[in-house]
């Protein structure tokens, strides 16, 4: 069981005025005990409704020095009172205070999540991740290191923690035993790599993509426990090439990927357990004509590369992906059949 401290340090200021609280209760007792002749119990008893002005009632009648000690403490009691409330009043109004507070309101928010995305590093590739999930899945969590960037997300109700996610504890914070998928997207490599590292050895069946910043790194990333490792550079390059080449190629990406054309989208549809697609085919579904769309590849079973132009007398199994080219309502209407 891990528990994470969310409070900020205390300063001294309060703790001295703190200190000086705890010393007015020692002292009075002390002296009603020496003064009065009284059980400390007794003296306890006089401190503390003294100190806090109940004016519960006397235990016992005063003697003249135990008259001028009670008007003496309760003098005493009043400056650490205004003392202890200005320095408490100073804390929990500091900066370091609220930012800790909303942390921590974070966290209790974060605690509660499952099968979620973690998102490392938040910088322009981190910020163009979060604004696809954010339309898609809106199940995700980011980690950063700079404040600013941190009180930003905040202000705009974004899941974020504020951290290294190199360190342990801080992946912990962000539920990585329960994510189902993190993307390390650091500027280093080398933090990425530690960062994968981490979070592996957190949780084996995590799916893990991270950043390189070049191709021959891909191999060592794969290594070190990544599942994909992607170099944005050279997606950028193929990209730039493809549009030189391929023209319509690339139109047709652009369509499927939601980047132009938004009636017309490529999504994934998963046959869950009591889908009504187990042990049919393609053909048998007759999907193209029931629902409009197009299946343009499958996964049969989990670990099999996907087909593409799928054989149409092939049964689907408990956890096929069918790939669904079609217009957004008739992929919703088709999920909906798929998973009741």
């Amino acid at each position: 069981m891990h528990i994470y401290r969310w409070w900020p340090p205390v300063p001294v200021h309060l703790k001295l005025s703190l200190s000086a609280l705890v010393i007015l209760v020692v002292v009075g007792t002390i002296g009603y005990t020496i003064l009065e002749g009284w059980p400390m119990s007794t003296s306890l008893f006089m401190t503390i409704i003294t100190l806090t002005t109940i004016g519960y009632g006397i235990p016992h009648e005063l003697s003249v020095y135990g008259e001028w000690f009670t008007i003496s403490f309760i003098f005493f009691s009043f400056v650490t009172y205004a003392a202890v409330a200005s320095s408490l009043g100073s804390f929990v109004l500091s900066s370091e205070f609220q930012q800790a507070f909303r942390q921590h309101r974070f966290l209790r928010r974060i605690r509660n999540m499952k099968n979620h995305v973690i998102i490392c590093g938040y910088g322009r590739i981190g910020l163009l991740i979060q604004q696809e999930l954010e339309t898609t899945i809106k199940n995700y969590v980011i980690i950063e290191k700079n404040i600013d960037v941190v009180e930003k997300l905040r202000a705009k109700d974004v899941p974020v923690i504020h951290g290294d996610a190199t360190i342990e504890e801080v992946l912990l914070q962000a539920g990585v035993e329960r994510a189902r998928a993190l993307v390390a997207v650091t500027a280093r490599d080398a933090d990425n790599a530690f960062i994968t590292l981490t979070a592996r050895s957190l949780n084996p069946s995590l799916f893990i993509i991270s950043r390189v910043t070049e191709p021959e790194i891909e191999p060592q990333m794969i290594r070190a426990g990544a599942d994909r490792a992607i170099c944005p550079y050279r997606i950028g390059a193929m990209r730039i090439a493809q549009i030189l080449t391929r023209p319509s190629v690339h139109e047709f990406i652009e369509i499927v990927s939601g980047k132009r054309h938004l009636e017309l989208v490529l999504e994934e549809i998963h046959v869950l357990k009591n889908s009504p697609a187990i042990g049919k085919t393609i053909a048998e579904l007759d999907i193209r004509r029931q629902f409009g769309i197009l299946i343009i590849g499958v996964v049969y079973r989990e670990g099999e590369q996907i087909l593409f132009n799928p054989p149409s007398d092939r049964p689907l199994e408990k956890g096929s992906i069918l790939l669904a080219l079609g217009k957004s309502e008739q992929i919703d209407a088709f999920r909906t059949f798929i998973q009741p």
